[in-house]
């Protein structure tokens, strides 16, 4: 008998080649596609266009000194208006031909699908952000969170638990929910108008509305309620759950939103209208994980609501930022007679404090969806 079987496969054999070609079939169809290359193509087109347009955009803020010259960039997102045309009607629509006129850009770029007298690009004012809405493969914008970017299925609405992209400055800050409440789980960073870099135990630099770096390792800002709250001492303080230096869509939570977590996690209603240390290990649950050792009282309850508070310290109005390490404070919207209300953590008590401070002191913030 022949060593070697004679021809044709077996049942196994033909299942795998039928499965290779399958496989190979798909590939082919893949890398084929041209509605599929054409698109990614296109987007190409439109990467390239909006980041032409933003150093055009960028160059002609410095030249004018921080301002826009003749060109009146909105708020809001608004399409560019195509004005290559010989009688452009940019009614609705942004001019931007100042910077054909002035040789920062060569023509204003339009989309390949660009239609009438819109380029299909559209710009807004805020640090100059820009985006592409017709892009069909993937997200192509500037300075734009692309979770909220909802059209043509490249994005979604913002979902808690995904990260936020603050576009004012690029920072990203992870999210949680927590008793459908959505807050940052990282204390702010946004540098206020009167930022001071100064370290942990400089005392200079603290009058007026004011931010600093909080101490030793932490990423975080302190800031004076005054800044936080986006207000320079004239007129009427801003409502509480107002804005403030929050993110867009975000607001500086009031004294409320916060009893609202606390009981949440376990806290009786009597506790959480009291003032000092209330309730029992709600201060723990709100602590991050011991990063620092000994930052949680105990460790039943350590870290259990994903509001991850670290002990970035606080800020006296005497200047110095004290206790980092062992404690933390957080701003609210809500004021006390001549203070706001905060909250305490510290690493030798498992509740959470309640108290009024001197809107002069420097506390840390976190923001809530609004």
């Amino acid at each position: 008998m022949s060593k070697y079987k004679n021809g044709g496969f077996t049942l196994i054999e033909l299942l795998i080649v039928i499965g290779i070609i399958a496989i190979l079939a798909s590939a082919i169809i893949v890398v084929i596609n041209p509605g599929r290359q054409f698109a990614s193509a296109r987007d190409a087109t439109r990467n390239s266009h909006i980041n032409s347009l933003y150093n055009s955009l960028i160059s002609y803020q410095v030249a004018n000194r921080g301002n826009w010259g003749e060109i009146d960039l909105p708020q809001e997102l608004t399409e560019i208006c195509n004005s290559n045309l010989e009688s452009p009607d940019c009614t609705g629509l942004v001019d931007l031909s100042d910077l054909v006129d002035n040789g920062y850009i060569n023509q204003i770029p339009l989309d390949p699908h660009a239609e009438g007298y819109g380029t299909g690009y559209e710009v807004a004012e805020a640090s100059v952000i820009l985006r592409a809405p017709l892009a069909e493969t993937r997200f192509i914008g500037i300075g734009i969170v692309e979770t909220e970017y909802a059209e043509n299925g490249n994005g979604g609405e913002f979902n808690c638990g995904d990260d936020f992209t603050d576009n004012r400055d690029g920072n990203i800050y992870a999210t949680v929910e927590i008793g459908g409440q959505c807050w940052f789980t990282e204390d702010l960073r946004y540098e206020c108008d009167n930022f001071n870099d100064v370290g942990e135990d400089d005392a200079t630099n603290w009058d007026g509305d004011g931010c600093a770096p909080q101490g030793d390792n932490y990423n975080g800002l302190l800031y004076q309620w005054g800044a936080v709250m986006d207000w320079d001492g004239e007129g009427d303080p801003p409502e509480e759950g107002s804005q403030g230096i929050c993110p867009d869509g975000w607001i500086v939570p009031t004294d409320d939103d916060f009893k609202e977590l606390e009981i949440g996690l376990g806290m009786s209603q009597s506790d959480a209208d009291g003032t000092g240390y209330r309730g029992d290990q709600e201060g723990d649950m709100l602590k991050s994980d011991p990063e620092v050792e000994d930052w949680c009282h105990t460790s039943m309850d350590c870290a259990t609501s994903g509001w991850e508070g670290l002990p970035g310290g606080y800020r006296h109005n005497h200047g110095y930022i004290i206790n980092v390490g062992s404690s933390g404070r957080w701003w609210f919207s809500t004021e006390d007679g001549t203070g706001a209300w905060a909250r305490h953590l510290h690493s030798t008590f498992s509740a959470v404090s309640r108290l009024s401070t001197a809107q002069n002191s420097g506390h840390s913030v976190r923001c809530l969806k609004n």
